[in-house]
């Protein structure tokens, strides 16, 4: 016997050392090994260490051996506490996993968020990143204002939330989806590269059991490995699940962090990373930037993220209860007219009462009124529906407040807020809006015609759905394949003449609409501001410091204030300022009115931030005209008979084009700037010209063009800007839509050239067309037929033309030219306004019957461009005259010869046409 096993046989306690001898010898499950779980922990992080995997040259297939010290282990005296206090730690708690644990369960995640925040020292404002993680290498990230997309590595789009325009991506988010990698599956390896920027390399964090408070964690630390930079690295992991849950990196010099706190749930849906989805939301969706930084996420314990966004088909489907208890749903309603109250107890009771008015007014009309109690105490509700004798049904969700089912459903966020429901769809209303309801109700009539596009979808409103709304119209009229419905109303009061043009398609669905009013018997108001009163007082009473200018969120607007209501004179759109020594004016009603500025914030909400009367009312007669001059605080009033002429809105708004003075300026600008498309509208194109571009990082491209289906029912018809491929230069596309006879023959062979036969028939067309930029264009056209089973065949006919000549004169400044009813604005070259003049003197040219007169261009003139200073070079006017007849056409022949020096002659002359075939 040893001295050892006497020592042990002596002691009293000798039934537990045998317990822990045993522990020893005999081979229990590692997570009862306290020390062999130690010694595993390391083997495996060992050998996970990059370092060891990129020194070993063959598969390791022979187990660990254990180091020499640790298999020489005696146990002294000294040494028993220790060992009793670490069995017991491993009895009583949770096992103690390895860092090659932890990183193999974290690569089995299928998707993770982070909140990331950074401090480039101890004292800086900390910056917050979100960060979202899917399979595939997708990653989403919102940093302050921005929301960036990306994939394997690569930024694919990012957006700004307030501009809801496409950005540059900010750096550091770069940065991070750079550093994550083209990795398909979760790394840790990878995480801790892209939080460090790269910093860590071959490390293997070591176990730190001094840093853990809890039985239930493991913290494992990691240095830089740089003695001249003393970074270190912290993370925190769940024992039970082996995940990660926070990652620090800290710099002891300056107090530099990084803070990360990662969390997983289910995967999110395949909209949540898709760019395209999110591009098309921020043009079709109403809604604020804090939304849309949300937009698509969803809460597997299912909370609300972004409240604001309207889900039509979950308004209609789920299931609440009323204030007792009862279940609810509006799909039993689905055949009525809802208005939906949301309401809480701020509620004063005045819209209470104005539901009441209009529950009668309308008790025959097929209406409904549901209420909603946004309180989160029943009680309060019930209170509340005690003292205004609310006769509604009331739905209330208990506990829930603002995050009430149909509130979420239908966009609501807070205060006191009205839907209209009809045919499954909420439309927002204000209190005391009768239009909407009336329209839903009564159908169309002169006070609620404006609301029309509120309730009509482009393409899915049918005639029947249009009877249904607004009754039969009073005419109806064909233009080509467009048939057009028209409504004609008089206004209660019989002051206004209201019409409303409803156009349909030859599948008979909706295309769109115009509208039209105007005074029976007009009067007149004018109003103009001097300097001195515009700085004494409009910009004493708003204040300098907020007063707007191009980038603000406040506007200013002249109303003309009356009992009648507010018509804007002057303003009424964000872009367009109201300056001093102007004249505003427009029609009125007699009256009495009163001038008033009111400062406007348009950035969330259309609201009035201030608003002052710029002089006491002032009477207008029949068909007076009334002048407005504030020279003064009084202002001169100059009156006079007003004798309108007949209102054409076409010309109307050409009018007031040609009225501004910088009109042409703005067109210049506007074609300076043509090539910058960040209207949010662009989007959906743009990262569709990204994906086809990627097309072609691994395959040829085309020698000269190729087509293929779009394999999307997107539509970029009037989006296509710009059109150069992405990444491959001298190579654009545009997408080919709709039908190919009438959609594309119009001028790609020439205009008026092309002939198809009614008995041959078109196809539909839903494509891409991807070409070399030195393409020509008429090649395009020949390429698109070929492509589809049609050929080309040409033949002679004699066609009327008109031949242009040119007498060399030297040829004005194309911007001090002016045209005689101009229809069009724009750099146009001789080519242009001849080919233009084509195509509307034969309408018939837009159903390729190519029998209506030509003009052929012989003057000589350069009609051929490439750059904008080219076309600039080459234009000869600004204006496009509008010709619609020939008798127009004979109008305008003096103006070309007056100011050009060109003439028309006409004859007769054999024209090569092309007639399209079938294959």
């Amino acid at each position: 016997m040893t001295p050892y096993d006497k020592k042990r046989n002596d002691n009293n306690d000798s039934h537990t050392w045998q317990q822990i001898q045993q522990q020893f010898d005999e081979t229990q499950p590692t997570e009862q090994q306290p020390l062999r779980a130690m010694l595993k922990n390391f083997a495996d992080d060992l050998e996970n260490h990059p370092y060891v995997q990129k020194k070993t040259t063959r598969p390791q297939t022979a187990s660990v051996q254990w180091p020499v010290f640790l298999c020489r282990f005696t146990f002294g005296a000294g040494s028993i506490a220790a060992i009793v206090l670490i069995t017991v730690f491993v009895f009583l708690g949770n096992p103690t996993p390895s860092w090659a644990q932890i990183s193999e369960q974290f690569a089995r995640s299928e998707f993770l968020s982070a909140s990331i925040y950074f401090k480039e020292d101890g004292l800086s404002v900390p910056r917050h990143i979100e960060l979202w993680m899917g399979r595939g290498g997708r990653v989403r990230v919102r940093v302050e204002n921005q929301l960036i997309f990306g994939e394997k590595g690569e930024v694919v789009a990012a957006f700004d939330l307030k501009t809801k325009k496409q950005v540059e991506a900010d750096g550091m988010a770069a940065a991070i989806l750079k550093m994550l990698g083209v990795e398909e599956t979760f790394s840790m390896n990878t995480i801790l590269k892209g939080i460090t920027g790269g910093k860590i390399v071959d490390k293997t964090p070591i176990l730190n059991p001094n840093a853990a408070i809890s039985a239930d964690w493991v913290v494992y630390d990691m240095d830089s490995g740089d003695d001249g930079n003393p970074q270190w690295f912290r993370i925190w992991a769940l024992k039970k699940s082996k995940l990660p849950v926070r990652i620090r990196m800290w710099d002891p010099r300056d107090a530099e962090m990084v803070d990360m706190v990662l969390d997983y749930s289910k995967p999110q849906p395949d909209i949540f990373f898709d760019p395209k989805a999110f591009a098309a939301a921020l043009s079709t969706i109403w809604t604020d930037q804090l939304n849309l930084a949300y937009l698509h996420l969803k809460d597997p314990g299912g909370k609300t993220y972004a409240p604001g966004v309207k889900d039509d088909n979950a308004l209609m489907s789920l299931v609440t209860a009323t204030i007792d208890g009862e279940p609810f749903s509006l799909s039993d309603y689905a055949d009525k007219n809802v208005v939906l109250l949301f309401w809480d107890s701020s509620e004063q009771g005045f819209i209470f009462q104005w539901l009441k008015e209009i529950s009668e007014k309308y008790k025959n009309d097929n209406l409904k009124i549901v209420t909603v109690a946004m309180h989160k105490n029943a009680e309060s509700a019930r209170q509340q529906i005690k003292d205004y004798d609310l006769p509604f049904t009331v739905l209330h969700e208990p506990g829930k407040g603002f995050d009430n089912s149909l509130a979420r459903a239908t966009g609501f966020k807070r205060g006191t807020e009205l839907r209209l429901i009809t045919d499954g769809k909420a439309h927002r209303i204000n209190s005391h809006q009768h239009e909407m309801i009336d329209l839903v109700c009564r159908g169309l009539n002169a006070e609620n015609s404006s609301r029309l596009n509120k309730l009509i979808k482009f393409n899915e409103t049918t005639k029947d759905r249009m009877v249904e709304l607004c009754g039969e119209p009073h005419e109806k009229r064909t233009e080509n394949d467009t048939e057009l419905w028209i409504y004609k109303f008089i206004s209660a009061d019989k002051l206004y003449r209201h019409s409303v043009s409803i156009r349909f398609n030859k599948d008979e669905k909706y295309t769109g609409f115009s509208s039209s009013g105007s005074l029976i018997n007009p009067s007149h108001i004018s109003i103009e501001i001097s300097e001195k009163v515009w700085q004494e007082k409009v910009v004493t009473t708003i204040g300098k410091k907020n007063m707007p200018d191009a980038n603000s969120d406040y506007h200013i607007e002249i109303w003309l204030k009356s009992d009648k209501g507010s018509p804007i004179i002057g303003g009424g759109h964000p872009r367009t300022e109201i300056a001093a020594d102007t004249t505003y004016h427009r029609q009125v009603s007699p009256g009495v009115y009163q001038p008033t500025i009111a400062l406007m914030n348009h950035n969330n909400t259309y609201s009035v931030v201030k608003e002052f009367a710029l002089s006491d009312g002032i009477s207008v007669g029949d068909n007076e005209s009334v002048s407005i001059r504030f020279e003064t605080a009084e202002p001169v009033i100059e009156r006079s008979e007003y004798l309108p002429k007949p209102k054409d809105n076409t010309r109307l708004a050409l009018d007031r084009l040609l009225e501004k003075p910088d009109y042409k300026q703005m067109l210049k600008e506007a074609y300076a700037n043509r090539d910058k498309y960040d209207d949010p509208k662009y989007l959906p194109w743009q990262l569709h010209l990204k994906e086809v571009a990627k097309r072609y990082e691994n395959r040829p491209l085309p020698e000269t063009m190729e087509l293929f289906e779009k394999g999307t029912d997107e539509s970029y018809q009037f989006i296509m800007r710009p059109m150069n491929l992405s990444g491959h230069k001298g190579y654009s596309m545009r997408a080919i839509e709709g039908d190919l006879k009438t959609g594309y023959a119009c001028q790609t062979l020439g205009a008026g050239r092309l002939l198809w036969t009614a008995d041959v028939p078109s196809v539909k067309m839903n494509h891409d067309l991807v070409y070399r930029d030195e393409t020509d264009p008429k090649m395009h056209y020949r390429f698109l037929l070929e492509q589809m089973g049609y050929r080309l065949e040409t033949k002679t006919v004699e066609r009327r033309v008109f031949v242009a000549k040119y007498d060399g004169r030297e040829l004005p400044d194309s911007e001090s030219v002016s045209a005689p009813n101009p229809g069009g604005w724009g750099y146009n070259t001789v080519r242009e306004l001849l080919d233009m003049m084509t195509i509307s003197l034969d309408r018939q040219t837009l159903e390729v019957s190519g029998d209506g007169p030509l003009f052929i261009d012989e003057t000589g003139l350069p009609s051929v461009w490439e750059t904008l200073e080219e076309l600039k070079e080459n234009a000869i006017c600004m204006e496009m005259p509008s010709v619609d007849s020939i008798e127009d056409f004979e109008k305008i022949r003096s103006w070309y010869e007056k100011n050009f020096g060109i003439t028309f002659t006409e004859e007769t002359r054999p024209i090569e046409m092309f007639v399209v075939r079938k294959k």
